[in-house]
């Protein structure tokens, strides 16, 4: 009984089985981006290629740990990578701008991975969601799969629905944007306060951003486009 229980638990709890690497991936317009590979501990030896599964996030690559830790001991290359311009990526990030470029350009590189059998997919939800659409429009001849979970839809129901926008715009803008180490998004942020305050006080929507000048550009540019016109 007590050997049953132990081969079960070892099933479930399997003993580290991973390497991980930091790398960056070169782009066409030689801008890198910063990534973190998984790799099945066991790929070291060069002799058995894997497929590629790769979440791009504005978020901080560090947030796909357990994601990587799991496909990589179930037979998968992941690879979390920081959107352009944020985490340690180089550039500048323009949100909805360059994911679909930057993101065939990553896919083409991790299938020539020394350990990649040529086949790539992608996985994420929402912001990370979108990314993998703006992807597909490139057609990567390397891409085989897409999971894209509730993938935000620009200019219909983000950063406005029905042509108007809500407080979550300037939130999500200065959680992104922010360079802080201490960010945080939700309870905590200061913006609920903020809220509070603009609409006992009256101030216009468009001048929440009056003390946020790191994000300002983008906010005022999407205020511009409160339909779904050629900007989106």
């Amino acid at each position: 009984m007590r050997i049953a229980i132990l081969l079960i638990f070892l099933i479930w709890f399997p003993a580290k089985g991973f390497a991980v690497q930091e790398v960056t991936i070169p782009l066409r317009d030689t801008t890198k981006l910063a990534a973190t590979v998984y790799v099945p501990e066991q790929a070291q030896s060069h002799t058995e290629k894997y497929p590629v599964i790769v979440q791009f996030t504005p978020y901080g690559r560090a947030e796909a740990t357990q994601r990587g830790e799991y496909f990589s001991t179930h037979g998968y290359i992941f690879v979390a990578v920081d959107s352009r311009g944020l985490g340690d990526s180089q550039g500048q990030f323009t949100p909805f701008l360059d994911e679909g470029r930057d993101g065939y350009d990553v896919i083409e590189y991790l299938a020539k991975h020394p350990l990649s059998n040529g086949k790539v997919g992608t996985l994420g939800g929402s912001y990370r969601g979108f990314t993998q659409w703006a992807i597909q429009k490139y057609r990567p001849s390397s891409l085989h799969s897409m999971i894209a979970i509730a993938s935000v839809y620009p200019g219909y129901d983000f950063p406005m629905r029905n042509n108007i926008f809500s407080d979550y715009t300037i939130s999500w803008l200065d959680f992104v944007l922010s360079k802080a180490d201490s960010k945080r998004y939700g309870s905590g942020d200061g913006w609920d306060n903020a809220y509070v305050k603009q609409k006992n006080s009256g101030t216009a929507f468009k001048d929440l951003d009056a003390q946020k000048n790191h994000l300002s550009e983008v906010y005022q540019t999407w205020l511009a486009h409160p339909n779904y016109d050629i900007y989106w």
